[in-house]
């Protein structure tokens, strides 16, 4: 949550692999968009900073506040992104961030995520070692 103007908005931040913020959208009120920076460029998972190191499983969501519920609501124990350009643009993001989702290979429940979102990207077997 923070300030642009007088209304309050949700800022959510687009982060490179430096670290360094490349991207932010904006929602105000009534699901009013804005966006400060390229959200064209290819651009990471939202959230996806803060679960480089990989893990048992992740969830994959189609907002940004949906990935912020699911994550609190799973104790903060579950890594939790979105796709930054919702479902029309879930093909690419998928396509893009494969090598970050095959950081989180334990789990079953992630292992058919993954191979899931492999398919519905149409990357099976080509440019992943995801066996679909």
């Amino acid at each position: 949550m923070g300030r642009r103007g007088p209304p309050a908005a949700h800022i959510a931040p687009f982060y490179d692999e430096a670290g360094r913020i490349v991207a932010q959208k904006v929602r105000l009120p009534g699901k009013d968009f804005k966006v400060r920076g390229d959200l064209e460029a290819p651009l990471p998972l939202f959230g996806q900073q803060l679960c480089r190191d990989g893990g048992k499983r992740i969830v994959v969501t189609e907002g940004e506040i949906n990935a912020l519920s699911v994550a609190q609501a799973m104790g903060l124990n579950w890594p939790a992104v979105s796709v930054p350009n919702g479902a029309a643009g879930a093909h690419k993001s998928i396509s893009r961030a494969l090598g970050f989702l095959e950081r989180f290979p334990d789990a079953p429940p992630g292992e058919r995520c993954r191979n899931a979102a492999a398919r519905a990207a149409g990357v099976c077997g080509r440019r992943s070692s995801l066996s679909c």
